[in-house]
């Protein structure tokens, strides 16, 4: 290998350092500037699904729920429920499918005969639902 050679390798060795070293300070950088992690109402909505996930035993005080297929979905969580209770029918379907039963956005369209992109937007709206129900009951507390 030619001393030409070796140099033109060395230059692109060091150039390559450098961008990288420069993508790795930007990217700590960038880091530094990020907010902290607040909680949202989605958040403490997720908490509370995956919390019934574990506790849904058989509980005798607990609310029922029948999803599509037929399997019973018991909500020992008065919130959880109150909330899935207020959804139109429509939603709710589409919730406890997605949530409860783990369906596919595919397979629930299947199932109930709609677009495929139907469970996608019958579930935000019944996110959105629910994150202004929270928030409504979070300004109740607070006045």
């Amino acid at each position: 290998m030619s001393s030409f050679d070796k140099e033109v390798i060395a230059m692109f060795d060091k150039s390559m350092k450098d961008a990288i070293d420069y993508g790795q300070k930007d990217y700590w950088h960038h880091l530094k500037k990020e907010k902290p992690y607040v909680p949202t109402a989605s958040d403490e909505i997720d908490d509370l699904i995956e919390k019934e996930k574990v506790d849904n035993l058989s509980l005798s005080d607990a609310h029922d729920f029948e999803s599509h297929l037929g399997k019973l979905v018991k909500i020992s969580d008065d919130r959880l429920a109150s909330l899935i209770d207020a959804l139109p029918s429509k939603l709710q379907k589409t919730f406890l499918m997605t949530h409860f039963d783990e369906l596919t956005d595919i397979e629930i369209a299947e199932k109930l005969g709609i677009g495929v992109n139907t469970p996608y937007r019958q579930r935000k709206e019944a996110m959105k639902m629910f994150k202004k129900m929270l928030e409504e009951e979070l300004n109740e507390k607070g006045s």
